[in-house]
């Protein structure tokens, strides 16, 4: 923990029973206030695989700053595994294995979640999950063809949201543009911010 400094908080106790359990530990960013879940590998099957297949991602460009973050595959994987290890009882974990597969879609790697959800016992779950997702994909499919969003038919569940954050980040982008201009800036709904 010495490597990251000062700006990092970490219960120091937490901290060892995670990597005696081998499970996890939150680390906080204090200036950005952001929570960082830390996982100790060691505890599947898979770990070596998942650390193979991690990536590299730049999260601050000056001073430049990247880490490591496993595959969504992986990361389905271990909230699977920890639904299953908690006795099929968390929503938390349920609904964050739905949320992947539906904002994944088809960009899931299925033939190496298929293998890997067979070595950790949970191909089962897998298979639900991906049976619930389906059924949604189903019913949003049928919404799609009888609904709009303005003029433009809705073809794909997060169409609206996409143009409302499309909206918003071209809104934010114009407000801090005045902003940096010492003008007065309009909020998305027209009025001046307070």
């Amino acid at each position: 923990m010495r490597a990251l400094g000062d700006e990092f908080v970490v219960d120091d106790v937490a901290l060892r029973r995670a990597i005696g359990r081998r499970s996890r530990v939150n680390i906080f960013h204090e200036a950005s206030a952001t929570k960082i879940d830390l996982f100790v590998a060691g505890g599947t099957p898979l770990d070596a695989i998942q650390l193979e297949r991690r990536r590299r991602v730049q999260v601050t460009a000056k001073p430049p700053r990247s880490l490591w973050v496993y595959t969504p595959e992986d990361i389905l994987l271990q909230k699977l595994r920890w639904y299953k290890l908690g006795n099929e009882v968390s929503d938390r974990q349920w609904r964050d294995v739905l949320g992947i597969v539906l904002v994944q879609g088809e960009h899931l790697d299925r033939q190496y979640l298929a293998d890997a959800a067979e070595r950790l016992s949970v191909a089962d779950l897998l298979a639900r999950a991906l049976e619930q997702t389906e059924e949604r994909n189903r019913v949003w499919r049928q919404v799609a063809e009888s609904e709009r969003v303005g003029d433009q038919r809705v073809t794909s569940p997060y169409q609206p949201f996409r143009q409302f954050s499309q909206r918003f980040r071209e809104k934010h982008r114009e407000r801090d543009s005045l902003r940096h201009r010492g003008q007065t800036a309009l909020s998305l709904d027209g009025r001046c911010p307070a």
